[in-house]
């Protein structure tokens, strides 16, 4: 399906700059990044990118992020998400 396809290369190009998905066998229905600078993260997303990006909650706030791939997301936001994350990295 389209969904699992732009999860995959999601997941592969999160990958590729040197993130870590979790868990290990992710759901196609979203991709989620380990990293303790999640909120960072987010906050550059939001504050220079107009992206927002989920956060993790209970044990896991703070710790993670998560794309979404379900519904109707073009393939074109998706490599926006992934751009604007690689982005964000370097600030």
């Amino acid at each position: 399906t389209k969904t699992a396809l732009r999860a995959k290369a999601t997941r592969e190009a999160l990958k590729a700059i040197g993130l870590e998905v979790y868990p290990t066998t992710p759901a196609n229905a979203m991709t989620t990044i380990y990293t303790p600078k999640s909120n960072e993260i987010r906050k550059i997303l939001k504050n220079d990118f107009d992206l927002n990006i989920a956060g993790g909650q209970d044990h896991l706030k703070g710790k993670i992020f998560r794309i979404n791939h379900m519904g109707l997301v073009a393939d074109y936001e998706a490599v926006w998400a992934v751009n604007a994350i690689e982005k964000a990295l370097d600030k």
